[in-house]
């Protein structure tokens, strides 16, 4: 697991860093800070997997106890490889992190419609079961060592 997601651990401390950095070169400390993951190559990286991890990084805390990720409110993954079921289905993520205070969830769910107009794809939002079926399901790898052949 550590091994798929190095990519996604490293990109959450750097997009910290640079929503932070961007909130004081423009003087908008209170601005929402999002950030976009968009996964187009790692076929085992489904949504499980990535909440799975990115809860873990954000469990993280500053040394003054704060969370470490707090300038970012919203995080939305963009699974282009990931389909549950059907071949062109891609299931998207949007992920509350911590309190917004400008609107970015209303600002993400256009985003997510009109990248996935786009792209050629209807949208539609997670109902309960979706939400049930993320929580529930598990990452399984299996490794069989293969003997020499004759």
């Amino acid at each position: 697991m550590t091994l798929i997601t190095t990519p996604l651990a490293d990109g959450l401390d750097n997009a910290e860093k640079q929503i932070r950095d961007t909130k004081k070169v423009f003087h908008l400390p209170n601005s929402d800070g999002l950030l976009v993951i968009l996964n187009d190559q790692v076929l085992l990286a489904g949504p499980p997997l990535i909440i799975e991890r990115i809860g873990q990084r954000l469990a993280k805390t500053a040394d003054d106890g704060l969370p470490y990720h707090k300038n970012i409110n919203r995080i939305v993954h963009i699974g282009e490889i990931y389909t549950p079921g059907e071949e062109n289905v891609y299931m998207n993520l949007s992920l509350g992190v911590q309190p917004e205070a400008k609107g970015v969830e209303v600002f993400v769910e256009h985003f997510m419609e009109a990248w996935a107009a786009f792209n050629g794809q209807t949208f539609a939002f997670a109902g309960p079961q979706h939400k049930k079926l993320l929580k529930e399901s598990q990452f399984v790898v299996t490794v069989k060592k293969q003997g020499k052949g004759p």
